[in-house]
């Protein structure tokens, strides 16, 4: 049984993805200790598909892990946001984009809270600004969801339609939850 690593670079932009293959003991009932496996792996350089300490960089990018689902298994496990500890919070308040037309583009959206754990995942349809030439623009649909969406406590990660090119984005608090 595998999870998908999908790394995201300090600013969210997507980086790349791989897979992982479970310990016995993750599939039965510890896997709820994987983010501490993946942030010991980044420390020995030794997560797949990236060379050195990815989380502990001077970028301190990210990793989410999806349970990647086989027929005819057990599924697994939920989404978890991999940080390190330490990661500055990153303010995004873009309140620049100009709306234009809804359109049937739908991309997922998943939410985390600080500290990593899985919140939620809806569906919300993508905005026409945010496409050109069947490619969506993952900067605008970050802009969008910024000027819809002011303060956020927790990681968002948008993930394009199966019927446009492009990659995930992950868009970064914009509150402390300190400042209230």
């Amino acid at each position: 049984m595998e999870v998908q690593l999908i790394y995201f670079k300090a600013s969210g932009k997507y980086y790349s993805d791989a897979l992982l293959e479970l310990t016995h003991e993750e599939k039965n009932g510890y896997y709820f200790n994987l983010g501490d496996r993946i942030r010991k792996l980044s420390e020995q350089k030794s997560l797949p598909g990236i060379i050195g300490d990815w989380l502990g960089s001077e970028e301190n990018g990210f990793a989410v892990v999806f349970p990647v689902e086989v027929e005819g298994e057990y599924h697994i496990g939920f989404p978890i946001l991999v940080k390190k500890y330490n990661n500055k919070e990153t303010l995004i308040n873009n309140k620049s984009f100009t709306p234009g037309a809804k359109t049937n583009h739908i991309m997922k959206v998943r939410t985390f809270k600080q500290h990593g754990k899985f919140d939620d995942v809806y569906d919300m349809p993508l905005d026409s600004e945010c496409i050109s030439e069947g490619v969506a623009l993952t900067y605008k649909i970050s802009n969008m969801f910024c000027s819809n969406y002011p303060k956020r406590r927790g990681y968002i990660m948008v993930e394009c339609p199966e019927t446009l090119s492009g990659c995930p984005h992950l868009i970064l608090p914009s509150i402390n939850p300190c400042d209230d």
